[in-house]
């Protein structure tokens, strides 16, 4: 079971856009979902690592800025709500 899921708010609580992304669904489709979204931040962290790797080998690495921004990542389940709107 999601940790989260008993923070989930009433349907009633959300703006009516949000209302419409909230999906329910079983136990198995979520672990799906997560697996998913784990293998994109792995895959995130590993180009990042062969980014860093590239620029050490090059040289440039002492005299590079690296300025990385992400979002939050909410909306990976918590709320019933596994996509941006």
């Amino acid at each position: 079971a999601r940790p989260w899921k008993h923070l989930a708010r009433p349907a009633e609580e959300f703006p009516e856009t949000v209302r419409r992304l909230r999906v329910e669904w079983p136990e198995r489709r979520w672990a799906a979902y997560h697996r998913f979204y784990a293998s994109r931040v792995a895959k995130v962290d590993a180009d990042i690592g062969r980014l860093l790797d590239d620029l050490r080998c090059s040289g440039f690495y002492p005299n590079t800025w690296i300025l990385f921004a992400s979002d939050h990542g909410d909306m990976a389940g918590e709320q019933d709500l596994p996509f941006k709107g």
